[in-house]
C-alpha cells in the first residue's frame, strides 16, 4: 500500500516470518526504519514453539508477539490513515484480522477426513484445549483447530463502524489476514503440487467478517501464490515475496521488485489500481 508521498508509504505484513522471536524483532525494526507505518498479524510459522521460547503454547506466544509489536512500534489494531490529494482528503483504514484454517475450506467432499501425513503445524504448534473448536479432531487435522478462537479475537473490530464521520466516497477499507478467506483465492487442485493444501490454508468464516466490516480490499498470505481477483465487490490480493528458490525456479510467478507489492495508491481509483496490478502480472509472464 502506498500514499503519494514516499515518507508516508505503509507496509502490511500478513506474516509468516519466523518462529524465532529474536529474528522477528530484527525484522520489525528493519521495516519500521523504512516505512512510516507497519502493521502485522501473525501466521502459522510465527506461532510455532521454538526451543528458545519461554512459553509452552502457541496462544502464549501469540501474546508475546503482540507485546513485541507494541515495543517495536508495529501496529496490530485497526488504524486510520489520511492523505490529501488535490485538496481532497483520502482516508484508508488498515485492519488486521486474526485467523486459522479449517479442513472444510476444501470443497472437495470426496476427500473429507483424508489423512494428512505431514504438516509442520501439527507438531510445531501447541494449543491449549480451551481454544480448539468443539469438534472431534480428524485425520485431516489431528491436533484440532483454533479457527473459531482466532476469529473471535476479531469480534470488536468486526462490529466497529468505520465510516462514521468520514466521506464514504473517499474512504477505503483494507483488511488483511495470513490465511485465505475464500476457496476462489486458491487455484484448483489439478494444478496444486500439494493436493491437500485447501484443508490447511483458510476458512470461509473469515470472509463473513470481511464483508461485515465493509472491506474494499483484502490482503492475505500463506500460500506463496500471487493473487489479484475481484470477487463480489471485494478485491482479494496476495503480493508475496516467496522463498528465494521459488523466485529462482518460477520467475514468471514472482514479483520483480518491492514496488509491485503496492495494492493502494491514493492518486488512483481502486479499479485503476486493480488494472495496474493485472498488467504487472501479464508483464511478468511475458518476460519468461
Amino acid at each position: 500500500m502506498q500514499f503519494h508521498w514516499r515518507s508516508h508509504s505503509n507496509r502490511n505484513t500478513p506474516s509468516s516470518v519466523t518462529h524465532e522471536l529474536s529474528l522477528l524483532e530484527s525484522f520489525f525494526k528493519e521495516l519500521v526504519s523504512r516505512f512510516a507505518y507497519v502493521s502485522f498479524v501473525p501466521g502459522n510459522h510465527d506461532l510455532w514453539i521454538a526451543k528458545s521460547d519461554k512459553v509452552d503454547n502457541s496462544i502464549s506466544k501469540l501474546h508475546d508477539i503482540i507485546a513485541l509489536c507494541e515495543r517495536c512500534g508495529v501496529g496490530t489494531q485497526p488504524r486510520l490513515l489520511t492523505s490529501t490529494v488535490d485538496g481532497v482528503q483520502k482516508h484508508v483504514w488498515i485492519i488486521p484480522l486474526y485467523s486459522w484454517y479449517h479442513e472444510d475450506f476444501d470443497d472437495d467432499v470426496s476427500t473429507k477426513g483424508e489423512k494428512i501425513e505431514y504438516w509442520s503445524d501439527f507438531s510445531m504448534c501447541v494449543w491449549p484445549e480451551s481454544v480448539l473448536n468443539a469438534e472431534e479432531a480428524s485425520p485431516s487435522c489431528p491436533t484440532g483447530t483454533p479457527e473459531l478462537y482466532m476469529l473471535g479475537l476479531n469480534d470488536e473490530r468486526v462490529e466497529r463502524q468505520y465510516f462514521d464521520g468520514l466521506d464514504v466516497n473517499h474512504t477505503t477499507i483494507i483488511t488483511f489476514s495470513h490465511f485465505l478467506p475464500r476457496r476462489e483465492c486458491l487455484p484448483p487442485k489439478s494444478v496444486l503440487w500439494i493436493k491437500y493444501l485447501p484443508k490447511v490454508v483458510g476458512t470461509t468464516r473469515l470472509d463473513e467478517q470481511i464483508r461485515k466490516i465493509g472491506s474494499n480490499i483484502h490482503v492475505f498470505g500463506h500460500t506463496h501464490i500471487l493473487w489479484n481477483k475481484m470477487l463480489d465487490g471485494i478485491q482479494y490480493v496476495q503480493m508475496c515475496l516467496k522463498y528465494p528458490r521459488e523466485r529462482q525456479n518460477h520467475p514468471q510467478y514472482s514479483l520483480k521488485s518491492i514496488h509491485e507489492m503496492k495494492v493502494y495508491d491514493d492518486k488512483l481509483s481502486q479499479a485503476n489500481m486493480y488494472e495496474v496490478m493485472r498488467e504487472q502480472s501479464e508483464a511478468r509472464k511475458s518476460q519468461v
